[in-house]
């Protein structure tokens, strides 16, 4: 709602998810945050962009997840 914020959701695509790893990222985006937003100010020709919050996407660890137990449940009923 308020354009002076904007949440960027960002991954780096691994076999298997690691903490330090998404930690590692986050720091490393945060850390060129500030010449991320001067490059959208100049871009997008704004007075002011908006402040950058970086959220690590676990959108597709939760995606297999769910896929996960769906199997499961279909195993199950196969079984019994």
């Amino acid at each position: 709602d308020d354009i002076g914020y904007a949440r960027v959701f960002v991954r780096r695509e691994l076999a298997e998810p690691d903490p330090h790893v998404q930690k590692s990222v986050l720091r490393g985006f945060e850390a060129a945050g500030p010449r991320i937003r001067r490059d959208i100010t100049r871009a997008l020709q704004l007075r002011t962009a908006p402040v950058l919050k970086f959220l690590y996407d676990e959108g597709l660890e939760a995606q297999h997840r769910v896929e996960e137990i769906l199997k499961e449940i279909e195993d199950e009923r196969s079984r019994g």
